[in-house]
């Protein structure tokens, strides 16, 4: 990531970056998960923002809750065809 940052964020603290960075490596996990599994594993700086962002209590809050809007035919589908 940016080298000022010696945690899991961008910066040294959590920002509206990570959770903008968050969204898309969301999104991409599902739209394209092998090739999401092959990035993780090569970036692994990446996978520890994912979980760290998606494992902060508000955050998962949400993420467990009725309100959670699922992927589906929007911006994030499933591409098989494009995936890995």
């Amino acid at each position: 990531m940016i080298a000022s940052s010696n945690g899991p964020y961008l910066l040294s603290e959590f920002s509206y970056a990570d959770l903008v960075l968050w969204h898309v490596l969301d999104g991409c996990k599902y739209a394209f998960p092998k090739a999401y599994k092959r990035t993780v594993v090569e970036t692994p700086k990446l996978k520890e923002l994912y979980d760290t962002v998606a494992g902060r209590s508000r955050i998962a809050a949400y993420l467990s809750s009725p309100r959670r809007a699922a992927y589906g035919d929007g911006v994030y589908r499933y591409y098989e065809e494009l995936d890995e």
